[in-house]
């Protein structure tokens, strides 16, 4: 088969692994074709498959990008496609194409083993997430949150060391394919990564079998208003969603709840200011016992005029008690915003909550510094109804179900239309809501100061994959150069 229907048929297997489909075994398979297309062809045209899989695959993953960029700016919908175009070829393209490069290199002199073509792997993907704007979206790992056992090593190793595990065992199918995959010692490297997928997979297991109930149940409640993006432009709109998310706290604060968790963007006006609406708002909850998290805008006076944030509000008994600024903003969308400086966590009666913004929930070290200082739940706030659609929303949600798997805590996820979820701090959803529907979601969480590997160490894995690639590529070019010839 040419390489480039090897590298198509990579796209649509990787695609087909992440919702709407969801189908987690064709993610260990998936990369087998792109890595034989790639043994057999030059490290130039390596680049250039590359540059193909990337829109390809991410077309498998994000064909709801240009509607939602439509929808959000109100441009043509060519616009939104040529959006995306230009990003997913320029951000995937930015982790693609050194590895197909390397691993062309690598694989043309003998050395592309499979366990160090699953670190060069890591080393893109975390090059991906880390350099230019950051787009960790769609990581092989998340592909994964259909079948847990596979993901709980994320609490030593971040969302990179299940990626390798699923990489390597893609790398030793296609040196059974191609010699040039193989390595060094193919059959210790076969037997290593048997070892490590079985080790990783027991590992899962193990800790899916944990208890996770410890200490003081306590009941919190997460409220969906479900009001459309389109209406939530109009003040009637606003209001509606206003008043949905009052009634149903007062319903959770009867039934014995203690933290009632909103969304991002819950309300529009800024509650450190004094207006009609912020005072009526307070007002409403200060005779509630009951501690409220909210998103709202806020702004504050700087050297360069009045700057703008993104923020999530502490408010009890009718006081705003505590903010966070949200620390990574989307690029583009939320241009005008400036981020904020510091991963305030907020002081409830049920412990201290650490708060991250909607697509925060894609970066695992922003998230741990967050239950490094100290937070004992977490709390995702997001406003998916740009989306437009469930599997974005899913694949949203299954991000930041990750990041509960790498802390080992519970996990209260509000969104504006769903999907709204509590999840426990192996990644099972224990509940969530439907998309588009107005919703009250109740439930039981622990809090926990449980400390991981991951919390320790941070992106260890990580850089460690890109130190292993670094010197196996360094000690490759030296023998190259020093028995002739380096093509």
């Amino acid at each position: 088969m040419p390489p480039a229907l090897l590298t198509l048929a990579t796209a649509l297997l990787f695609g087909l692994s992440f919702p709407p489909v969801g189908a987690a075994p064709l993610a260990w398979v998936a990369l087998t074709p792109f890595l034989v297309a790639l043994a057999r062809v030059p490290p130039r045209r390596a680049a250039g498959l590359a540059l193909l899989l990337a829109p390809a695959g991410a077309l498998g993953v994000t064909w709801w990008f240009p509607s939602m960029v439509s929808a959000y700016f109100g441009t043509a919908t060519l616009v939104g496609t040529l959006a995306w175009l230009v990003f997913c070829t320029a951000s995937v393209g930015l982790q693609l194409v050194p590895f197909a490069v390397w691993t062309s290199w690598m694989a043309r002199r003998g050395a592309a083993s499979p366990l160090l073509v699953s670190a060069a792997w890591a080393a893109c993907e975390f090059l991906r997430a880390r350099v230019w704007v950051g787009n960790p979206w769609g990581l092989i790992a998340y592909s994964q949150m259909s079948w847990l056992p596979a993901v709980q090593l994320a609490d030593t190793t971040g969302p990179y060391g299940p990626g390798m595990v699923l990489v390597a065992v893609n790398a030793v199918l296609a040196g059974l394919l191609v010699p040039a995959l193989r390595g060094p010692h193919f059959r210790v490297s076969v037997a290593a990564v048997v070892l490590l997928a079985a080790a990783s997979l027991g590992y899962g297991a193990y800790r899916l079998a944990e208890r996770r109930d410890d200490g003081e149940a306590v009941r919190v409640a997460l409220v969906q208003p479900a009001v459309a993006a389109s209406e939530r432009r109009t003040e009637a709109g606003r209001a509606r969603a206003v008043a949905f998310q009052l009634e149903a706290t007062r319903r959770a604060v009867a039934q014995g709840s203690r933290l009632v968790v909103w969304s991002e963007n819950a309300v529009d006006f800024y509650l450190e200011e004094p207006s009609p609406r912020r005072d009526a708002l307070l007002s409403a909850l200060r005779d509630l016992d009951v501690d409220v998290i909210l998103g709202a805008p806020s702004y504050h006076h700087g050297e360069r005029g009045i700057r703008y944030r993104n923020s999530v509000y502490l408010v009890h008994h009718g006081t705003v008690a505590g903010r966070y600024d949200k620390m990574h903003l989307v690029p583009f969308a939320e241009g005008s915003y400036e981020p904020g400086v510091h991963p305030y966590s907020l002081r409830t009666q049920v412990g201290l909550v650490g708060p991250f913004v909607c697509f925060e929930a894609m970066y695992p070290e922003l998230v741990r510094r967050i239950v490094v200082g100290g937070a004992t739940l977490l709390a995702n706030l997001s406003n998916d109804a740009w989306f437009g659609a469930r599997a974005p929303a899913r694949q949203h949600l299954d991000m930041a179900r990750l990041r509960a798997v790498e802390e080992r805590r519970w996990l209260l996820r509000a969104t504006t239309t769903g999907i709204s979820a509590i999840v426990d701090p192996t990644g099972r959803v224990v509940a969530a809501t439907s998309v588009g529907t107005p919703a009250l979601l109740e439930g039981e969480v622990y809090p926990s100061q449980a400390v991981t590997p991951y919390q320790r160490w941070g992106d260890l894995t990580a850089w460690s994959a890109i130190g292993l690639v670094v010197a196996a590529s360094i000690r490759i070019k030296i023998r190259s150069s020093r028995y002739g010839g380096d093509s």
